[in-house]
């Protein structure tokens, strides 16, 4: 069927059951008459470039173009009508979906005679009353910014041009720690990294596990102290023989490093794409306020959607409920991650 065609209105039969306050099953008739329109549009374009055995290209008969091509153009037309059809019964339904609906393409029948029937199921948006929200009261996180704020977060801006000093001052918080691994099982060793360099952090990750604590475990030691840990590795950890279970960790501290940041100069606050200090201090400001802002109006929502689900009555799909709880839970792993993550 040519592109450049206008698209006519099907002549649909929509039958609509609400199976539960979100779910709605759709039962969709096409009539023969708008099946015969789309062969027909569909052979006559097909008539134009058929490769028919014994006939110039668009010289063959149209019989015989329709035989020799009837199973394509029957499975090319279930499929654009059955598109059109749901893109209409979309626009003209009474719902709001929340889904795309579930019509297994490749099991629909286009019969030779008769209409062409196919139902689907779909997840919508439920009808409900609203909540009374006069008188509601919504908490909203306030903080004056001070001077000490925006020097941390100046530091952070910073810390992307700092140099690691060497130290001979014992390990805190937030420096950086030159060691040789080893991992161990018994007295097996199962792995060595020699001259790892990581920094200092609550929980140090590796690629099949991570230690809870660790800035505790090393903080005010020193180079050529060794520091032990144990730590569970993952499911999928390299080695099969060891997955899931608890292996030692031993780090010989060979270097301790602090970071150094930059003096802010003139050059750097330009290379920053600042004319001054007080420039950049003021940028700095006015991120925290947005981030503020931002987390305001979240909480706000937040708040508003928990009152919306004390007043809900209605059912959630399990199917709804299943999807709703992966995406967080992968969401939250994500976050997570990004957190906490200090891989070696």
């Amino acid at each position: 069927m040519s592109e450049q065609d206008e698209k006519k209105s099907l002549n649909l039969t929509i039958d609509i059951q609400k199976t539960s306050d979100c779910e709605r099953r759709v039962k969709v008739i096409v009539p023969r008459a708008d099946v015969e329109e789309y062969f027909y549009k569909e052979y006559t374009e097909l008539e134009k470039t058929a490769h028919v055995q014994g006939f110039r290209v668009g010289k063959a008969p149209r019989r015989l173009i329709e035989r020799r091509f009837r199973k394509e153009i029957t499975e090319r037309v279930k499929h654009v009508l059955a598109y059109d059809a749901l893109e209409q019964v979309n626009e003209s339904a009474e719902y709001t979906p929340i889904s795309v609906p579930d019509v297994d393409m490749a099991a629909l029948i286009l019969p030779e005679e008769g209409d062409f029937v196919f139902e689907f199921s779909i997840e919508v948006r439920p009808d409900f009353e609203l909540p009374q929200w006069k008188g509601l009261t919504i908490e909203r996180p306030v903080r004056n910014f001070t001077n000490e704020d925006i020097d941390k977060a100046a530091r952070k801006i910073l810390s992307r041009y700092s140099t690691l000093e060497i130290t001979g001052e014992p390990i805190a918080l937030g420096n950086h720690i030159q060691a040789d691994i080893t991992v161990k099982s018994g007295d097996s060793i199962l792995n060595e990294v020699k001259d790892a360099l990581f920094e200092v952090c609550p929980t140090l990750t590796f690629h099949d596990g991570s230690i809870a604590d660790f800035d505790k475990l090393v903080v005010g030691a020193s180079k050529g102290d060794t520091v032990a840990a144990s730590i569970n590795l993952s499911a999928d950890a390299p080695n099969e023989e060891y997955r899931g279970k608890t292996v030692d960790v031993e780090f010989a501290i060979t270097g301790v490093r602090r970071e150094v940041l930059p003096v802010i100069t003139e050059s750097l606050l330009q290379r920053l794409g600042y004319e001054n200090e007080a420039d950049f201090r003021d940028s700095i400001l006015d991120s925290l306020k947005r981030q503020l802002e931002h987390m305001q109006h979240r909480r706000a929502r937040q708040q508003i959607t928990e009152g919306l689900i004390v007043a809900a009555t209605w059912d959630l799909p399990p199917s709804l409920l299943k999807k709703q709880s992966d995406m967080y839970g992968n969401l939250a792993w994500l976050d997570d991650r990004r957190q906490h993550e200090q891989k070696v």
